[in-house]
């Protein structure tokens, strides 16, 4: 029986300590070194805390990272924790704190991990959070995160750029950790220091961002403020951001074939996800999400500006804040070929809003109490909006709109929706031709 090559990092060979305060980076890169020598293998990290501010590398394939216990952090140095540029590489049950997270800390602008022109690498159980991006995958194809939990980042939790990427059971969520203790005063910010703009700390779970540069009081600590309220701390201005991000998914430029199945992108300050290129590029294209929840947002769900080919299904959209919260949002930039079947939403301004595009179709969804409207259209052309439940829910009320459709928009058919307790059922302003509406709704 052959048995694949293994390293323990905390072998005398390597010496890893794992106590939190000795630089461990040069021990574990040594493990990981030898088997990537050995062209293939196990590294395997016991229970310690493992402070590596070098980062950690593994470009060659077949390396498989085995965590029991381990957690692994930079302090505030900003770098990836990991960095993988390989084939076929396992990163398992891996705790990860990248940088801008704790005291004193900075305003990160690496990611905790990031995959590089990978091929089939996979991430499985792991726990990120800090840095200024969770898992950054650039470049490469079918690559796969699996069950990754991701909590209090910086910007998005995960950024895609390639193709063929699964996302499965992952849990990107910034939902509220606990009621703000209002009143108490910050005594663990370090006092007479001067803070530059954007710089994070946390305190007693919580992150706070400096809005307004400047040097803290000389004595007692400012007095915690809710989420978006200023906190001045002599010249510096503090604000509640936890448990905020930017998004928990980007989408952004050469991303193909991406698939998210049973993903929990709940409770983000702007959009859940957003689909933009961040650069030129080829845009974004064949994205699917099934059976996924998108909710307790500020902004909404599902944000498509650049791209086509998105197909959203079985899936929750709930709870967004704004006056203009909207479950699913087709912006005018957006190409078309979109199917949105099978969810529900409520507690929403918009349910979907569709603002340009082509071979749309909203199918056999719930969509209830929509403060605006349920399903909007404006300047957009062959699309069909059939099979759903326009109705009104017990808490959020009833939809303003159950149909809006208006601005220029071409070949539609609106038919065999159910209309209940709607303000108002379908009006249809678009003036196109080729148009079947009201039949049966």
């Amino acid at each position: 029986m052959t048995i694949d090559p293994w390293a323990d990092v905390r072998n005398p060979a390597y010496g890893a300590v794992g106590n939190g305060s000795t630089d461990d980076t040069a021990a574990i890169q040594a493990a990981i070194n030898a088997i990537q020598s050995a062209g293939a293998g196990a590294v395997f990290v016991p229970n310690g805390n493992y402070y590596v501010p070098g980062g950690l590398r593994i470009t060659g394939n077949g390396v498989r990272f085995i965590n029991a216990g381990g957690f692994f952090q930079t302090g505030n140095t900003d770098v990836p924790i990991f960095s993988i540029s390989a084939a076929y590489c396992t990163l398992e049950n891996v705790a990860a704190l990248g940088a801008g997270i704790q005291p004193g800390g900075v305003s990160p602008t690496q990611p905790v991990v990031s995959l590089t022109n990978c091929l089939s690498c996979l991430l499985d159980n792991c726990n990120i959070s800090g840095g200024a991006i969770g898992v950054d995958i650039s470049g490469g194809a079918d690559n796969h995160l699996r069950d990754l939990t991701s909590v209090s980042i910086y910007g998005p939790h995960v950024r895609t750029r390639n193709t063929n990427a699964f996302l499965s059971r992952c849990k990107l969520d910034q939902s509220f950790l606990a009621p703000v203790p209002l009143g108490t005063v910050l005594s663990d910010l370090t006092r007479d220091t001067f803070y530059p703009k954007y710089s994070v700390v946390s305190y007693a779970g919580y992150v706070l961002q400096c809005q307004t540069a400047g040097r803290t009081l000389a004595g007692t600590g400012p007095t915690l403020q809710n989420y978006n309220v200023p906190i001045p701390d002599n010249t510096a201005v503090w604000q509640l951001i936890n448990p905020y991000g930017a998004c928990a998914l980007a989408i952004d430029v050469g991303t193909s074939a991406l698939t998210c199945s049973g993903c929990d992108f709940s409770g983000l300050y702007e959009f859940c996800v957003i689909i933009r290129n961040s650069v030129p590029g080829p845009a974004p294209t064949a994205l699917a999400f099934t059976d996924c929840d998108f909710g307790n947002a500020w902004q909404g769900g599902i944000y498509a500006y650049d791209g086509a080919g998105l197909n959203v299904k079985g899936s929750l959209f709930s709870n967004f804040y704004a006056p203009w919260g909207m479950g699913v949002y087709l912006t005018n930039n957006w190409q078309g070929d979109t199917t949105i079947a099978d969810n529900l939403m409520f507690g929403c301004a918009y349910g979907v809003q569709i603002s340009a595009g082509t071979n749309t179709v909203v199918k056999g969804n719930q969509i209830a109490g929509c403060s605006q409207t349920a399903v909007g259209v404006a300047n957009a052309s062959q699309f069909v909006i059939s099979d759903n439940c326009l109705g009104s829910s017990a808490t959020w009320g009833r939809n303003a709109h159950a149909v809006l459709i208006n601005g220029t928009c071409d070949h539609y058919n609106v038919v065999h929706n159910i209309i209940a307790g709607a303000s108002s059922g379908v009006t249809d302003s678009g003036g196109g031709t080729h148009t079947q509406v009201n039949w049966n709704n």
